[in-house]
């Protein structure tokens, strides 16, 4: 007779029907189960059934059952603490407790579970040999570990983090999971990745900002950087919010632009951008915290209120990212 019973509903393999049981009930045990007026009973006996790779006494002890523990039916809850204490070290996709014999007042149990399969191997469709090294790290996945849901949503999670560091957006992954024929109780997992694109940042447009020139903004930006450039015909620099009309070449001159580094970039951005060490892919949690270094500075420079009203990123056909700031 079953007590109590946790199942997580497998939608990957078939049921399997369990014909450990007997299926003639005894009537002592019956009674117990259609009875309605609470009476103690004395646990006899635990018996573990169904583990192959668990130590028996250990899942007992974990349980918190032991014999000679006094147990009120119907009524009592040691049954069902037993299942969530049990159910808590995610080792199991099933487990019930049945009482298999009764003798005056003592009730043997038997605790079955059916343990969860074992992680035997791993691969990355889609990846490149050193991308397949690297998520073997990333990802946390070790070999003979119990596959639970929270692993496949961990590797998921990181799979996603380590390309959107390398500037692809929109990544997608699917997770395959097959029997392993040669190990009882195992399978391997297949993470099949759609990289998605990858982008880089081709202007960044700041806008509504006077007391400090956008060149000295973007250079408070440490991880978010332009593509390098170089074209006689600059793309026109405007959007919703508005037009920056870059430094012409009379505004250059009567400012003596030449006499500073920083005006002379200016003048020039528009034109020739050398990036050295940047790759200029887009990183949307490091382009976050770029937004806030220039609120900071700006702050340092005595704007306390300073605030970026809205940002906006256009995707053109190149597959790069314009960023347009409003301040």
């Amino acid at each position: 007779m079953t007590v109590a019973e946790a199942q997580v509903t497998d939608t990957t393999h078939p049921v399997v029907k369990d014909t450990t049981h007997p299926v003639s009930v005894d009537p002592e045990l019956l009674a117990i189960e259609n009875a309605k007026t609470p009476k103690e009973y004395v646990i006899a006996g635990i018996k573990i059934t169904g583990t192959k790779y668990l130590d028996e006494s250990l899942l007992i002890s974990v349980s918190g059952l032991s014999i000679g523990d006094k147990v009120m039916i119907p009524g009592g809850d040691n049954f069902s603490k037993a299942i969530q204490k049990l159910w808590n070290q995610n080792l199991f996709s099933n487990i019930g407790i049945y009482f298999t014999k009764i003798s005056g007042n003592e009730l043997s149990v038997e605790i079955n579970v059916t343990e969860r399969p074992r992680l035997t191997n791993f691969t990355f469709e889609g990846a490149s040999k050193s991308e397949s090294d690297e998520l073997k790290i990333k990802t946390g996945l070790i070999k003979g570990r119990v596959i639970t849901e929270n692993m496949k949503q961990t590797a998921d999670e990181n799979i996603k983090k380590y390309y959107a560091d390398k500037g692809f957006q929109g990544v997608e992954v699917k997770i395959t999971e097959q029997r392993d024929p040669k190990t009882p109780n195992s399978e391997s997992l297949t993470f099949d990745i759609d990289k998605g694109t990858k982008v880089r940042i081709n202007q960044i447009s700041i806008y509504g900002t006077k007391a400090i020139s956008a060149t000295r903004l973007k250079k408070q930006m440490d991880d978010t950087k332009e593509v390098t450039k170089l074209t006689l015909y600059p793309a026109k620099d405007s959007s919703s919010y508005g037009v920056v009309n870059p430094m012409s070449f009379k505004e250059y001159i009567d400012q003596q632009g030449f006499l500073s580094y920083t005006k002379s970039k200016e003048f020039l951005d528009p034109y020739f951008r050398f990036k050295l060490f940047s790759s200029a892919k887009f990183n949307e949690k490091k382009y976050r915290e770029d937004e806030q270094k220039i609120i900071n500075y700006y702050n340092s420079q005595g704007y306390r209120d300073a605030v970026i009203i809205s940002d906006t990123l256009f995707y053109n056909s190149k597959k790069t990212v314009e960023h347009c700031h409003q301040s």
